[in-house]
């Protein structure tokens, strides 16, 4: 058995920054579409929605360093683990990415109190 080490915390940070940056954008979604009823698009998310993209985006491109930087496709099984979670890290950046785009769509399209 070969001595595992564990991935650094820039492998980590798309599982990390992933779901803490889409639970900020559902939240100010939730709280602010009801408070701009009277508006058009809700400009406050639009623009966290960018910003947020932007910071899963980094926390991502942390992620597929960390995979080069573990081997990539050249790691044998025995390594699997330093190159296993940075790819999930990646995968998990695209993941949480989709609902922030998909409701920043649903404000630009749907009236602010919609239902």
């Amino acid at each position: 058995m070969s001595d595992m080490s564990v991935p650094g915390w820039r492998a980590w940070a798309g599982m990390i920054v992933g779901p803490i940056a889409w639970g900020i954008h559902h939240q100010l979604g939730s709280n602010l579409g009801y408070a701009a009823c009277d508006r058009g698009p809700d400009a406050i998310s639009l623009i966290a929605g960018g910003v947020l993209l932007a910071v899963i985006a980094g926390a991502g491109w942390l992620g597929w360093q960390s995979w080069l930087q573990a081997g990539g496709l050249e790691v044998d099984e025995a390594d699997a683990i330093e190159v296993f979670i940075p790819l999930l890290s990646v995968m998990a950046t695209a993941l949480f990415a989709l609902p922030i785009f998909v409701q920043m769509l649903a404000d630009l399209i749907l009236p602010s109190c919609f239902g």
